[in-house]
C-alpha cells in the first residue's frame, strides 16, 4: 500500500539521482522502513542516470518483486549506457507482460544503435494497440535521421492516431530534404501546432533560401498564443546573419531581451556573431561584457569578429585575456595576423601553440596559400609530414592548390602519390583540387582521367574540368562537358559560364559565345558580371568585331571595368586598330594610373605605324608619372631539388606535351562522348602518377618506350663487356660473371632513372655487395698482384665502388615522404659496410686457407724426408761395398 510518506521518499530518491547526488539517494533508500517496487525502481533509475549500469543491474537482481516498469527501467539503463544492444534485447525477451513502453524503449535502442532494420522488424511484431503514436514516432525519427524520408512517410501514412510529435517530425523531415511545399501542406493540415512545429517550418524556409516567407511565418507565430523559445529565436537570428538582414536582426535583439532570454548563453553567442557580421563590434563587445556565463564559443565569436573586421590588435588583446584557449582561438589569431600581413607574428603564435593537430597545420598552410606564398605552403607541408601529422583532405587540397599556383607538375604528382597512400582519392574536394592542379600545370590528360573517376561530380568538378580544357585550347571538349553537366541536372553558376565563354573565346566560337551569354539570364537566371562581358568583348575582338565590342561596353555600362578595356586593347593590337587602341589605353590609364601596360602597348603601336614622336612622348609621360610596367617572371625547378628565386625571363617558351590529344573533329558528332580514348580505362597510368619514384634522373624515364630501348641497350652492352673483365683475371669463373653482371646492371639501372620500390633497391644493393666481394676474392688467387693487369682491375673496381657510392648518396628522391631520405642514406651506409665486411672476412678466410696449405706442405715435406733417410743410408753402404769389391778385384 502506497502512503504519502512512501511516495515522498520515492520522489526524493528520483530527484537525488537526477541531480547527481547518488550517495544521498542510497542513504535515503537504506533508511526507508518499507520499500515498494517503485522504490527499487527509483534507485535503479538513479544509478542509471549517473552511468552506473552495473549498480542498476545489481539492484534489479536484488528486487524482491519485479514489475514491467522495473524491466522497462533496466532496459532503458542498458540503452543509455551500453554501446551494445544485446543485453537490453535479451532482457526484453524475458518480460512476462511487455507494454507499449517496453516496445518503445526497445525500438529506441535499435534506432540509437543504427539498427533500423531490426527496429522495423520489432515494430511490425508490436501489437497494434501499442504502436501508435509512441513506437511509430520513434521509428519515424530514426528513418528521418538516416535520410530515409520515403520509409518515414510510409510509417506516417499507416498511423491510426497521430500526435503533434508525429506531424512536427514529418514537417521537419520534408523541410530538411528541400520539400518545402510538402512540408507546408502538412503544416496546414496539422490539427494542433506547438512551438516545435512552427520552428521546423520557419527553419525549412530559411534552409531553402526564402528569408521573406520564413520571417513572415515567424511574425504569424507571434500573433498566436504560442511563445517562441530559445531555439526559435536562435534560428531567426542566424538567418538574419546569413542573409545580411541588419534591421530584422536588431529587432530580434530587442525581442530576446523582451522575452527574458538575455541570460541564455547560446542566444548571446548568436547575437555576438550577428553584430560582428554587420561590423558593429562595439555593440558585440558591450553584449560580451554584460554576459554572466561565457563559454569558449563566446570568446571565440568575439575574437573572430574582431579579426573579420580588421581589428587584429583588439582581437589579440582579448586573446591574451582569454582564460582557456582552444585550437579555434589559436588558429583564428594566426589567420588574423596572416590577413594583416604579419607573417612572422603568425609563425610565432603557431610555434607557441601548446598542441598542434592537423587542423592547426592546415590553417597555417591555407594562410600561406591565401597570401600567394605557394613555396612556403609546400615547405610547411613537408614540416607537417616530418612531425608525423597525418594530413586531412583539406590539407591535401591546399597543397595541391599551391602546386597548381607554381605550375610544378612534378610536386603535384608527388602530392597525388600522398593522396593515394592516404586513401583520399575518392574524396570529392581532393578530386576537384587534382583536376585544377593538372589543368593549371598543362597536363589536361590526367585532369580528365581524375574527372572520370568521380562517381558523382558536383558543380565545382565540372567547373574545374571545363576551365582546364578551355585554358588548354580544347574548346569543343569543354562545351561538350557543359552539355553533359546540363544532362546530369547539375545547376551551373557564374564560374561555369566564365569557363564556357573562355572556351568560346579560345575557339573563336562567336555565335556560341553570344548564345551562352544570353542564356545566362533567360534560362538560368544568372546576372552576367563584368568578367563575363570581358570574355565576350575578347571573343568579339579576336573575331574582328571591334565596333560591336565597343557597342557592348557602352550598352551594358561597363566603362568602369578595366577588364573589358584590357580585352579591347589586346584585340586592337591583334588587328592593328590604332584608333581603338588609343581609346582603350585612355580608359585604362584613367582607371589604373599605376598600370604601365597601356603605355607600352600603345607606344609599340605608335612605333609600328611610324609615329615615333608620339611613341617617345608617351614613354616620357610614363617615366614622368613614375609608372613602371611589372616585369614578367617565371620560377624554374632546378634538378628537382628545390625552387630558384623568381627572375626576369622573356620570351617564354611553351613546351608541348609528349602526347597527342584527340582532335576536335572526332568529338564534333553528338553521338560521341568527350574523349572516348579515355573512357576505356579509368585508371591513371601516367608515369609516377600513383607512385613515388626512386632514383629518377631528369627527363630519362624507363616507362617511356624510347628511353627504355636506350637503357636496355646500355645494360646489354655492359653485360656483354663483363666477360672481358673476367678474362683479365686469367680465368672465366661463373661466380665472377654473376657478380660483375649484377653490379653493372644495378648501376646502369640506377643511372638511367629506373623506378624501383624500396625493397627492390634494398635486395639489389645487397646482392651487388655480395657480387663485388665474391668477384674480388675469387679473382685474387688467379692474379699476380704485381701484374699491371691486376693493378688496373683493382683500380677499376675501386673507382666503380666509389662511383656507386656517389650514385647512392645522390639518389635520395625529391619526395614529401621524408622517411625515404633517411632510409636511402642508411641503406647506402649498410651496403658499403656489408661490402667491406664481406671482403674482409673472405680475405681472412682465404688467408687462413693459404696458411693451412703451407703448414700441410711443410709437414708433408718433413715426413717425406724422414722416410727417405734410411734408404739413402742403405744405398750409400751398397755403393761403398761395390767400390771395395772393385778395388779388390
Amino acid at each position: 500500500m502506497t502512503t504519502p510518506f512512501l511516495s515522498r521518499c520515492n520522489s526524493l530518491i528520483t530527484r537525488h539521482g537526477r541531480n547527481g547526488n547518488i550517495r544521498e539517494a542510497e542513504s535515503l533508500f537504506r533508511r526507508m522502513p518499507f520499500k515498494s517496487s517503485v522504490s527499487w525502481t527509483a534507485l535503479l533509475t538513479a544509478y542509471s542516470d549517473n552511468g552506473l549500469v552495473d549498480c542498476s543491474r545489481r539492484v534489479f537482481d536484488q528486487m524482491p518483486q519485479r514489475t514491467t516498469a522495473s524491466y522497462n527501467a533496466m532496459i532503458t539503463a542498458y540503452i543509455r549506457n551500453d554501446p551494445t544492444i544485446h543485453r537490453a534485447f535479451q532482457l526484453f525477451t524475458q518480460i512476462p507482460r511487455p507494454n507499449s513502453v517496453s516496445f518503445a524503449a526497445m525500438i529506441t535502442g535499435f534506432v540509437r544503435a543504427g539498427m533500423l532494420d531490426e527496429a522495423r522488424r520489432l515494430f511490425d511484431d508490436t501489437p497494434l494497440e501499442f504502436r501508435d503514436p509512441v513506437c511509430s514516432n520513434v521509428l519515424i525519427s530514426g528513418y528521418l535521421k538516416d535520410g530515409r524520408l520515403e520509409e518515414a512517410a510510409e510509417v506516417f501514412g499507416r498511423m491510426g492516431s497521430r500526435d503533434v510529435v508525429s506531424w512536427s517530425s514529418m514537417v521537419d523531415g520534408y523541410s530538411k530534404k528541400g520539400g518545402i511545399a510538402e512540408a507546408r501542406e502538412l503544416f496546414e493540415r496539422m490539427p494542433e501546432r506547438n512551438v516545435v512545429s512552427w520552428t521546423a517550418m520557419i527553419d525549412g524556409y530559411f534552409r531553402t533560401g526564402d528569408f521573406e516567407c520564413g520571417f513572415h511565418l515567424f511574425k504569424d507565430m507571434r500573433e498566436t498564443d504560442i511563445l517562441a523559445n530559445a531555439t526559435t529565436l536562435t534560428v531567426v537570428i542566424e538567418a538574419c546573419t546569413d542573409f545580411g538582414r541588419c534591421r530584422e536582426g536588431l529587432q530580434m535583439h530587442g525581442l530576446v531581451f523582451l522575452l527574458g532570454f538575455d541570460s541564455d548563453t547560446y542566444l548571446g553567442n548568436s547575437l555576438i556573431i550577428l553584430h560582428n557580421s554587420f561590423g558593429t563590434t562595439k555593440a558585440a563587445r558591450l553584449l560580451f561584457n554584460e554576459m554572466e556565463n561565457k563559454d569558449l564559443v563566446t570568446w571565440n565569436s568575439l575574437i573572430s569578429g574582431y579579426v573579420k573586421n580588421d581589428e587584429v590588435e583588439e582581437a589579440f588583446r582579448l586573446f591574451n585575456k582569454m582564460p582557456g584557449k582552444d585550437a579555434v582561438s589559436w588558429t583564428t589569431m594566426i589567420s588574423g595576423f596572416f590577413g594583416d600581413g604579419d607573417v612572422e607574428k603568425s609563425i610565432q603564435l603557431f610555434r607557441a601553440m601548446p598542441f598542434k593537430d592537423d587542423v592547426a597545420w592546415t590553417a597555417m598552410i591555407s594562410c600561406f596559400l591565401s597570401n600567394e606564398l605557394h613555396e612556403d605552403a609546400l615547405c610547411w607541408f613537408r614540416k607537417m609530414l616530418r612531425q608525423s601529422i597525418r594530413p586531412n583532405p583539406l590539407t591535401l587540397s591546399s597543397v595541391l592548390s599551391a602546386a597548381a599556383g607554381l605550375a610544378t607538375l612534378n610536386q603535384g604528382m608527388q602530392i597525388h602519390a600522398v593522396v593515394h597512400k592516404m586513401c583520399f582519392e575518392q574524396v570529392l574536394s581532393v578530386q576537384n583540387s587534382l583536376i585544377s592542379m593538372y589543368s593549371k600545370c598543362g597536363n589536361v590528360w590526367d585532369a580528365y582521367r581524375v574527372f572520370l573517376n568521380i562517381s558523382h561530380p558536383n558543380v565545382i568538378s565540372y567547373n574545374s574540368i571545363i576551365i582546364g580544357l578551355a585554358s588548354n585550347g580544347h574548346s569543343l571538349e569543354a562545351l561538350k562537358l557543359f552539355a553533359m553537366m546540363e544532362n546530369d541536372n547539375e545547376e551551373p553558376n557564374g564560374i561555369t559560364f566564365l569557363g564556357v565563354l573562355s572556351a568560346c573565346t579560345h575557339g573563336g566560337l562567336v555565335n556560341e559565345g553570344c548564345h551562352y551569354l544570353r542564356s545566362m539570364k533567360s534560362v538560368y537566371g544568372i546576372q552576367p558580371s563584368p568578367d563575363h562581358y570581358a570574355c565576350v568583348v575578347d571573343l568579339l575582338g579576336r573575331a574582328g568585331c571591334l565596333v560591336e565590342s565597343i557597342s557592348l561596353i557602352h550598352s551594358e555600362s561597363l566603362g568602369q571595368h578595366p577588364g573589358v578595356w584590357g580585352a579591347l586593347m589586346s584585340s586592337s593590337v591583334m588587328h592593328a586598330r590604332l584608333d581603338i587602341a588609343e581609346l582603350a589605353a585612355q580608359r585604362l590609364i584613367k582607371l589604373q594610373p599605376d598600370n604601365g601596360a597601356p603605355y607600352v602597348v600603345l607606344s609599340s603601336l605608335y612605333s609600328l605605324s611610324g609615329r615615333t614622336d608620339d611613341s617617345g612622348n608617351l614613354m616620357v609621360a610614363k617615366k614622368c608619372k613614375g609608372v613602371r610596367k611589372s616585369p614578367g617572371c617565371v620560377i624554374l625547378q632546378v634538378l628537382e631539388t628545390g625552387l630558384t628565386p623568381p627572375f626576369d625571363f622573356s620570351p617564354l617558351v611553351a613546351v608541348q606535351p609528349p602526347f597527342t590529344y584527340p582532335t576536335s573533329e572526332a568529338l564534333a558528332s553528338p553521338e560521341s562522348t568527350p574523349w572516348p580514348l579515355f573512357a576505356a580505362s579509368n585508371e591513371c597510368s601516367s608515369p609516377g602518377l600513383l607512385q613515388c619514384n626512386f632514383g629518377h634522373r631528369g627527363d630519362f624515364d624507363l616507362n617511356n618506350f624510347e628511353d627504355g630501348v636506350l637503357s636496355s641497350a646500355f645494360m646489354v652492352g655492359l653485360l656483354i663487356a663483363s666477360p672481358v673483365f673476367a678474362s683479365l683475371a686469367k680465368s672465366v669463373n661463373p661466380f665472377r660473371l654473376i657478380g660483375v653482371g649484377l653490379s653493372v646492371w644495378t648501376a646502369a639501372a640506377a643511372g638511367c632513372g629506373a623506378s624501383f620500390n624500396f625493397w627492390t633497391i634494398a635486395i639489389c644493393r645487397m646482392v651487388v655487395g655480395v657480387g663485388e666481394a665474391s668477384f674480388i676474392s675469387l679473382a685474387a688467387p688467379f692474379i699476380d698482384d704485381n701484374a699491371p693487369v691486376a693493378q688496373g682491375l683493382y683500380a677499376f673496381l675501386a673507382l666503380f665502388a666509389l662511383g656507386e657510392l656517389l650514385v647512392f648518396a645522390t639518389q635520395a628522391p625529391v619526395n614529401y615522404d621524408h622517411v625515404n631520405s633517411w632510409r636511402e642514406t642508411a641503406l647506402t651506409l649498410t651496403s658499403v659496410f656489408f661490402l667491406a665486411a664481406a671482403i674482409w672476412f673472405i680475405g681472412i678466410f682465404l688467408n687462413s686457407v693459404d696458411m693451412f696449405n703451407e703448414d700441410v706442405e711443410k709437414q708433408t715435406s718433413a715426413a717425406e724426408k724422414a722416410n727417405l733417410k734410411p734408404l739413402l743410408e742403405e744405398s750409400s753402404s751398397d755403393d761403398k761395398a761395390e767400390k771395395a769389391t772393385e778395388s779388390i778385384s
